[in-house]
């Protein structure tokens, strides 16, 4: 299955109608003469327009699939050789020849849809040192590199985690898709400012464009230095006007706090709610405690952020945080929440959340209540309770951390203790 741009609405003033819009495939230019297939709507209501988007959107899908067709299966059969056997084509086979290679670049940006041999055999096309032939052929202009060829090798050696670099691939690739595989140099700093507003019109929040444009910055300061750019247009941009800002998560009140520990819930989950609460930990850092991670000094237990086997978000979150008088934890070994489990990354935030979110979705009253909002709740609770900053900043990990393994660097871990209890929590 092919997969293509996605649709946008736009308005253009001297129609009075809305208009569905889609990037036409680098393939079937020849085709269409344009690069954005707009059909209109038939009306100038926007939320009308919106419904009518997806069925609009998938008969010029379809109109793709119907052009590809009349090209030839190139990419089935898996034969990307003839790039090379085409080298003293006459001028009428040029076109076909770029449209070829258009295929293969298309493979490449989605590899995850095609087998390894046909991934392979794209990029061996790709690579081919035909460059000379087709620009004195199309009148291109002289490439110092693709981008597609690049990218793997960019990623490659990493040591952040899987989810990042997934994350930085598909950046990458929707960039390079974006801007119809364009040369290496020549991408402009106004290509940034083009893909912010084309991903602002894809809903996008102001944080996801600055990671996505961050992505593609860095890899074009790796560019840079490899000296295969002249310099890296992405650096200094202004940003911040771009896409929707992000809401800020609103506490829960007593009153919901109340409903929450009153709803029937298995043991487990309610001792994460209690756990989330009482300490503010951060989710993943809830799920993925262990029984051994509750110690005791002096008659005090806590538990123990700081081993070299924690993934933890920041040096502040390597921590102690005492264990709140009405917190029960029964006796055992290993993970204290098994029922999440951990990802390539080490990670299990992600089973968590859901499973914790349809207790939330039956108390909350805003859709900026979610289980991270736990975390401000406690703040809250301490600072009505008279504890200072300081010492709630260092239970919730937002102060320095305890990494040297001594208490002279912060609160000590009686005065954390006494902080955690000085909220009473009545509805435990």
């Amino acid at each position: 299955m092919r997969r293509y741009h996605p649709s946008t609405l736009y308005f253009p003033a001297n129609k009075g109608k809305w208009y569905v819009r889609v990037t036409v495939p680098k393939a079937l230019l020849a085709a269409y003469k344009t690069r954005q297939l707009a059909r209109s709507t038939g009306t100038a209501d926007r939320t009308e327009a919106r419904m009518r988007q997806h069925e609009i959107t998938a008969n010029i899908y379809s109109e793709f699939d119907r052009q590809f067709d009349k090209l030839g299966e190139t990419l089935a059969k898996n034969d990307f050789q003839a790039f090379g056997e085409a080298m003293g084509v006459d001028a009428e086979q040029r076109v076909g020849l770029a449209k070829l290679e258009a295929d293969a670049q298309y493979v490449l940006s989605n590899r995850d849809r095609y087998s390894p041999d046909q991934v392979e055999a794209a990029f061996n096309f790709v690579n081919v040192d035909h460059e000379d032939y087709l620009d004195a052929g199309l009148g291109r202009k002289p490439r110092r590199s693709q981008i597609v060829s690049l990218i793997e090798k960019s990623l490659e050696g990493l040591t952040e985690r899987q989810k990042t670099t997934k994350e930085r691939r598909k950046a990458l690739y929707e960039f390079n898709q974006f801007l119809s595989f364009p040369f290496l140099n020549d991408i402009k700093k106004h290509d940034a400012y083009r893909y912010a507003s084309h991903l602002q019109e894809q809903g996008a929040s102001n944080s996801t464009i600055k990671k996505k444009i961050g992505f593609v910055r860095q890899f074009l300061g790796g560019m840079e230095r490899e000296g295969l750019l002249n310099a890296n247009p992405f650096q200094n941009l202004q940003l911040s006007k771009y896409g929707k800002t992000t809401d800020h998560y609103i506490p829960f009140s007593k009153s919901q706090l109340h409903a929450l520990f009153q709803l029937d819930m298995p043991p487990e989950i309610r001792l994460a709610f209690t756990i989330l609460l009482t300490t503010g930990m951060r989710l993943d850092e809830m799920a993925l405690l262990t029984f051994e991670d509750v110690k005791e000094d002096e008659g005090i237990r806590f538990f123990d952020l700081r081993g070299k086997d924690k993934v933890v978000k920041n040096i502040g979150s390597a921590r102690m945080v005492p264990v709140h008088d009405k917190t029960f934890i029964p006796n055992g070994s290993g993970r204290i929440f098994p029922r999440w489990r951990a990802d390539a990354d080490g990670k299990a935030q992600g089973p968590a959340s859901k499973e914790l979110m349809r207790y939330i979705h039956q108390v909350r009253n805003d859709d900026r209540q979610v289980t991270h909002s736990l975390r401000g709740t406690l703040k809250d609770l301490l600072r009505d309770a008279g504890v200072s900053k300081e010492i709630h900043d260092f239970i919730t990990g937002h102060g320095a951390s305890d990494v040297a393994g001594t208490y002279g660097d912060g609160p000590s871990l009686e005065a954390r203790y006494r902080a955690i209890n000085a909220v009473q929590h009545p509805w435990l």
